[in-house]
């Protein structure tokens, strides 16, 4: 009975509040002059008499005053019973010397006042002093696809000001049910309320706990000054810690600077409005964004526009492309079809969503682009929104292969930039399908991160038909052995054990180690050299916790090795490498159970990146002593390192031509001036390395500077450019 009764009391807050937004829509000059006074109180769930700081605003603040904007802060912070206590900038807490719960300020001149004598009183005399300022919403949008959020204000000073202002933007969510401790003085019943429902919850201040600057110093009368804010709704740490968007208010307030800030710092106005516009919104998606295929196959893909929104709109439609220059691509709409450069508008009703089609021609070029759909509304200018496509063909260097959701993969990427190698990536879901021409890649990186799920048996499957085929397999992430060879799993299988002991050449040790670093094996072809890894990484995997550690492994079989040890404990392993089909030298397979991304320090991410990719390189037989394997293209490859002192090596293919066809590798200046031939005669078709010493025809070191290094085989040549630094 009691709880019904708190849904059914507490229920009235989202009533009043769309009540009053919706007066100022029919009353747009109420709400500027008048001022809407601001309540910030402290309070918790495990805090028997906030419930009295609830009732006190429900009863007493809000029929008088129905524009006030209350703010509750949860706290204190890292209390082990609240889960809103967290938020970020909790910090304001502090800031506005709030200890005693439930205390509060109001417009920060009243200092900290108690629920119980002054909160109502404070409240009224602040509602009829004149605001300061006048804040106006400009626009403000939220794709829930990404989690991006934008607003834009125009604030206007109403009288001549001077001093310094901030402005605060303020994420606070209603209607959220979860427990609270009660006296039972405010509220019937129980001490305990099961079903409690709490309103005006901060989950955010926005941009920082004291906001952004507004001006320092003169502001006149009538000067309008805009502000924009691009923010991301934080991703939920737990369920009850889920922000649901749709109940949500963003609260602008604007304030002078002072100290204290609980009685000196005045607010000159606030404003709330619905977190999302219910006019105006819409969201882009793909069911497919990525695609893998040869390189004489016409990609498709499509995305939807739906149009969210109480109003019919119109969104103005364009693509941009990042990728080979060979590469043809437009995209089709209800209005017809559109090269790169237009822009095309579509009318899609409230509820209803329109498709837009890309396509992308390799025009038989190798290579690797992104094609990305840009949407705009043309009512809400500030609501647009994209969808980045991925389009990777076979027969790169290197195939990434993305099988996490936080975009982990640019840190390996990044390193493949600086060293200039030729690749590509995918989603996990589009290998499968893709499994015969896998072994059209040099190598493969596989990035698991943290994922709840990481290989199914159709990307297994494909692996098994890569490694088996001579390929070279990267892969990392955390919980990976846990979810292939555990039997308490509830992933593991038969299947997913022989994958794990046969292909990554491990043997599993535990899910749970206590170390959070891993160290270098003296002499390792990896990791030697490289040192205190911590495996939460600041720029990676985050805060580590139970689940979320590297798993212990072992190397598997004779064919495999360790080649990362915990830190403290060198007989205790996060890495192995191993050949794969030794006999032959057909392939082989790195593998880390921390994620590359969660490596912190760039050094060691180049290093171990480089490291891991020369390993994979010689044990299939890519050095100068051993011939050539048969190739099926001309490519010229980056030469490592770049830059480089005092030496660097420099990969080439040349494909099966008939008959030995001259060949010839030169060196130029930046003048055109030959400095070495590397290469000069004729030679048969296959993958070599060669390495430059630096040195010019004389053997005469060279300066510092840009060179070039130009290869020729048969009608085929290519040119790319390294960097000495002596």
């Amino acid at each position: 009975m009691f709880n019904n009764i708190q849904l059914k009391r507490y229920s009235i807050i989202p009533m009043l509040f769309v009540i009053f937004i919706c007066f100022i829509w029919e009353n747009p000059g109420y709400g500027q002059n008048q001022r809407n006074p601001v309540l910030e109180f402290c309070t918790g769930t495990w805090c028997q008499w906030c419930p009295c700081g609830d009732s006190t605003v429900i009863n007493d603040i809000l029929p008088n005053i129905p524009n006030a904007i209350i703010l509750a802060y949860h706290g204190p912070t890292g209390n082990a019973t609240d889960p809103f206590d967290g938020f970020p900038g909790s910090t304001i807490i502090s800031s506005l010397g709030l200890s005693s719960y439930p205390t509060g300020v109001v417009d920060r001149v009243s200092g900290i006042v108690n629920w119980n004598t002054t909160w109502v009183s404070s409240m009224n005399s602040r509602a009829s002093v004149p605001a300061g300022v006048k804040i106006e919403m400009v626009s403000r949008s939220y794709d829930p696809a990404n989690r991006q959020y934008e607003v834009t204000v125009d604030i206007t000073a109403l009288q001549n000001l001077s001093g310094q202002f901030n402005y605060n933007v303020i994420l606070v969510e209603d209607d959220i049910l979860y427990a609270q401790t009660s006296n039972g003085t405010c509220t019937p019943g129980t001490s305990y309320l099961p079903n409690y429902i709490h309103e005006w919850l901060v989950r955010d201040m926005m941009n920082g706990a004291t906001g952004t600057q507004v001006v320092n110093g003169t502001w006149n009368q009538g000067q309008t000054i805009q502000k924009n804010l691009q923010y991301t709704v934080p991703v939920p740490t737990a369920p009850s810690a889920d922000i649901v968007p749709e109940n949500c208010r963003v609260v602008v307030l604007v304030y002078k600077v002072g100290s204290p800030l609980n009685s000196n710092a005045e607010i000159q106005q606030a404003e709330q409005w619905p977190f999302i516009s219910p006019d105006y919104v819409a969201t882009i998606s793909s069911p497919e964004s990525d695609f893998l295929a040869n390189n004489t196959t016409t990609a498709q893909n499509t995305v939807v526009i739906r149009n969210m929104g109480l109003q019919n709109d119109t969104y103005y439609i364009n693509i941009d492309f990042d990728g080979p220059a060979g590469w043809a691509q437009n995209f089709t709409t209800v209005n017809g079809t559109f090269p790169i450069g237009a822009i095309d508008s579509v009318d899609v009703a409230s509820g209803d969503s329109t498709e837009v089609t890309v396509e992308v021609n390799p025009n038989s070029i190798t290579g690797f682009g992104r094609t990305t759909i840009h949407f705009a509304s043309k009512n809400l200018p500030a609501l647009r929104g994209s969808k980045t496509l991925r389009f990777a063909t076979f027969g790169l260097d290197i195939l990434i292969v993305d099988d996490e959701s936080n975009d982990y993969e640019n840190y390996m990427s990044f390193e493949l930039d600086k060293m200039g190698i030729n690749y590509g990536t995918v989603s996990s879901s589009v290998v499968p399908s893709a499994s015969a021409d896998l072994n059209t890649f040099n190598k493969i990186i596989w990035m698991c991160s943290n994922e709840p799920v990481t290989l199914n048996m159709d990307e297994i499957n494909a692996l098994i038909t890569y490694l088996d085929g001579a390929g070279r397999l990267y892969i990392s992430g955390m919980d990976i052995a846990y979810q292939l060879a555990d039997p308490a799993s509830p992933y593991h299988t038969t299947e997913t054990e022989a994958f794990f002991t046969n292909y990554l050449h491990s043997a599993y040790v535990m899910r749970y180690p206590t170390f959070l670093h891993a160290n270098g094996i003296p002499n390792d072809p990896i990791s030697g050299g490289i040192s205190n890894i911590y495996l939460t990484g600041g720029t990676g995997a985050g805060t580590v916790t139970a689940t979320k550690k590297a798993n212990e492994i072992d190397a598997g079989d004779p064919e495999a090795a360790p080649c990362f040890a915990f830190l403290g404990a060198a007989s205790k392993y996060c890495g192995v490498r191993a050949v794969h089909n030794a006999a032959s030298g057909n392939g082989g397979v790195v593998f880390t159970t921390f994620g590359f991304e969660t490596i912190a320090d760039s050094t060691k991410r180049d290093q171990l990146a480089h490291n891991i990719l020369q390993w994979l390189d010689q044990i299939t037989g890519i050095e100068d002593q051993k011939p050539p394997t048969a190739a099926d293209r001309f490519e010229l490859k980056a030469n490592y390192p770049n830059p480089f002192n005092p030496s660097t090596t420099i990969s080439y293919q040349l494909p099966v031509i008939s008959g030995d066809q001259q060949a010839s590798l030169i060196i130029y200046n930046q003048l055109g001036q030959k400095i070495r031939t590397l290469i000069s005669g004729k030679m048969p078709s296959g993958r070599y390395e060669i390495n430059w010493d630096g040195m010019d025809v004389n053997h005469n070191p060279v300066a510092s500077g840009i060179y070039f290094y130009q290869l020729r085989y048969g009608k085929h040549h290519s040119v790319r450019k390294m960097i000495l630094m002596r």
